[in-house]
């Protein structure tokens, strides 16, 4: 019995995350990181794509190197 209780409880909690993708050549689900924080929600996974990411179009500088 408490063992049914317990599954019944467990697939009822939402528990739910996504994992976003940040893809410079478009393919992913964003092209920005900032889109990608903007649509982001507690619990949700962003994932970078490769290449170079720059703090904004104007900098040259990265700020991360993949």
């Amino acid at each position: 019995m408490l063992r049914s209780v317990l599954l019944t409880l467990l697939f009822l909690s939402p528990a739910y995350s996504d994992t976003i993708t940040v893809r410079q050549d478009g393919t992913g689900d964003y092209d920005s990181i900032q889109a990608a924080i903007d649509a982001a929600e507690d619990g949700d996974v962003i994932s970078l794509g490769p290449g170079v990411w720059t703090g904004n179009e104007s900098s040259s500088k990265p700020v991360v190197e993949l």
